[in-house]
């Protein structure tokens, strides 16, 4: 492992691996662009963990911009609208 998680650290790193072909990587933008900047041909991949955590991320965004705050279903069923409450008065 590398000390610290700066963009210049790995440059220096990468610089006497050169024959590195492919790299698992987290999102952060700056190892993408130092990878790039140094081993212009690696092939860059997302890690298990961070592949998951893009979708689930993704997902939230489509999901919150498609669908409505609350649904609503009543006896397995989705309903179009909110059901009118009704008050049961307890004895």
């Amino acid at each position: 492992l590398l000390e610290g998680r700066t963009a210049a650290t790995l440059k220096e790193w990468l610089v006497h691996h050169k024959k590195i072909q492919f790299v698992a990587r987290d999102r952060a933008n700056a190892y993408a662009k130092a990878i790039t900047d140094i081993l212009p041909d690696c092939v860059q991949v997302a890690d298990r963990f961070h592949l998951l955590q893009n979708l689930i991320t993704h997902l939230k965004e489509i999901f919150s911009s498609q669908l409505p705050q609350t649904l609503f279903f009543h006896e397995g069923r989705l309903l179009d609208r909110e059901p009118k409450k009704v008050y049961v008065e307890r004895t």
